[in-house]
């Protein structure tokens, strides 16, 4: 047989066209390498050919194997976490809006849940290395809808904290701008964080600090981590160093020429959590009630002490907090724990893929739920200074969608971990390892 009608026939039992080229490429130089094997122990051309092709065995059933490689997966274990979680954020909405008599925010909910599954599916369905491809265009596109927000969007209390959640979508761009500049050298990493800065700039006129600052520190692991691994041409150790000293030094000169301030109200706010007897009645209020509600808290059923309608925001900021005055401490400790599980499950997932973007945009995808998670939490326990929404949890388009994107994104690289390769020393080798096994 020969190698062009063997490769004609391995192609055609790969179902994924878009891995069948490079499949068939990798098949082709391992054929001609053993040919020219053959031919340096004295073989003519058309002999050595011809049995480096035999050597390759049958290629139906190499092709089946290397489609079965190459087949785009589901993380099923993700998946069930999403719809335990989304069922459970569900049924929350549903019981404090029957507490209440009025079930609109809840109906609500169910739309934005559905639109977010369409969004989720989407994102999951097109292949995670766009982002690298494309990194520069979705920083644009993402910029010029905060700036559209910024100039034309409606104001509520003096900002647009409407679109606080979609600030963290900036995590996974900016990852896209790293890879997209990986290989160079310092000027390369003062282009990343030029992009980066500008995008922060941009968010602060729509949505306060806490959400550019989480975001900014998720953005600095990310290039220390792209770094480490050696992305860009540089001195690792002296640019981690001075990434880092920029990073700690920068805001402390800021503060002292006063260029950063922090407003009377903002010590207020942190003396009031530290302490919510400093202002009982003022902003100690909260952080009162709360912790309050906790200690009256039983394990099961109602608290002893309710909150009995004493607060609001109960649909999006204060989840935890009215599911535990209601149900029970073990309702709220239940709902954190499936919360912790799907972040575990995440971390665990993109830990072990070969492919670095997409080991690189799972890990961003994780960090910016973990953050989430940890400030609601320490909100609900009346310890917190920032409110980001509870993934799954929080009523609003802007949880939810902001959610379902990221999620999307994680299961987009679980699916296509077979598929999206890269081109790096030693993989050639290794790739044609797993052909002679097969």
């Amino acid at each position: 047989m020969e190698m062009h009608e063997y490769l004609e026939i391995l192609k055609a039992q790969i179902r994924y066209v878009k891995v069948r080229d490079s499949v068939a490429k990798e098949v082709e130089d391992h054929i001609k390498d053993q040919a020219m094997a053959y031919r340096q122990s004295g073989m003519t051309e058309s002999e050595a050919t011809a049995e480096a092709v035999r050597q390759m065995g049958d290629p139906v059933a190499a092709g089946v194997e290397l489609d079965r490689i190459h087949r785009p997966a589901m993380d099923w274990k993700l998946v069930a976490f999403v719809a335990v979680l989304s069922i459970i954020g569900l049924l929350v909405q549903y019981a404090f809006g029957r507490q209440q008599a009025e079930l609109t925010m809840f109906f609500r909910q169910c739309v934005y849940t559905e639109i977010g599954i369409l969004l989720m599916v989407a994102v999951c369905l097109v292949d995670y290395s766009v982002i690298g491809k494309y990194g520069l265009v979705l920083w644009g596109l993402l910029s010029g809808f905060v700036l559209l927000t910024v100039l034309f969007g409606p104001i509520y209390n003096g900002s647009h904290l409407y679109i606080r959640n979609y600030i963290y979508l900036y995590v996974p761009v900016y990852i896209g701008i790293l890879y997209h500049y990986r290989n160079g050298g310092v000027t390369a990493l003062v282009k990343c964080g030029l992009f980066h800065m500008a995008a922060m700039i941009l968010s602060l006129m729509a949505v306060t600090i806490p959400a550019c600052l989480d975001v900014t520190v998720i953005c600095l692991i990310m290039t220390s981590i792209a770094i480490w691994k050696g992305w860009f041409a540089v001195n690792r150790k002296a640019a981690l160093a001075g990434l880092w000293l920029a990073a700690v030094l920068l805001p402390l000169i800021f503060v002292g020429i006063g260029v950063i301030n922090f407003m009377p109200y903002q010590i207020a706010r942190l003396e009031a959590v530290l302490n919510p007897a400093v202002d009982p009645l003022g902003r100690g209020y909260i952080p009162g009630v709360i912790r309050d509600t906790l200690q009256w808290s039983t394990w099961a059923g109602p608290a002893v002490k309710t909150l009995d309608g004493r607060m609001g925001s109960l649909h999006t900021d204060y989840i935890l907090i009215q599911l535990i005055s209601s149900y029970g401490l073990l309702a709220g400790a239940g709902v954190v724990l499936a919360a912790i599980g799907f972040l575990v499950h995440g971390f665990h997932m993109t830990v072990r893929m070969k492919n670095q973007l997409g080991q690189m945009l799972g890990i961003g995808c994780c960090l910016v739920f973990f953050l989430q998670i940890f400030h609601y939490v320490m909100l609900n326990l009346g310890r917190g200074l920032i409110n980001t929404g509870m993934p799954f949890l929080s009523y609003g388009k802007g949880p939810v969608f902001t959610t379902s994107i990221l999620v999307g994104l994680l299961m987009s690289i679980y699916r296509y971990k077979n598929i999206s390769t890269e081109q790096k020393a030693g993989y050639r080798q290794r790739y044609r390892i797993r052909i002679e096994k097969i």
